[in-house]
């Protein structure tokens, strides 16, 4: 499942606050390309999930 941010900083804040509330951030968490950034994370439920910004 993927999941649509408004920004860079609404990827990594994503990121910090899954983490606080039990999920896991997946290696290679928080990633930055040309075209925008990403990150993957397990929810405590065990679902995998991409957040995910394009630049515009």
């Amino acid at each position: 499942m993927s999941l649509a941010a408004d920004s860079e900083e609404e990827v990594d804040a994503v990121l910090k606050r899954v983490s606080e509330l039990g999920g896991i951030v997946l290696p290679g968490h928080s990633q930055k390309f040309e075209w925008g950034s990403s990150g993957y994370f397990e929810d405590p439920e065990g679902h995998n999930w991409e957040i995910v910004y394009f630049v515009e």
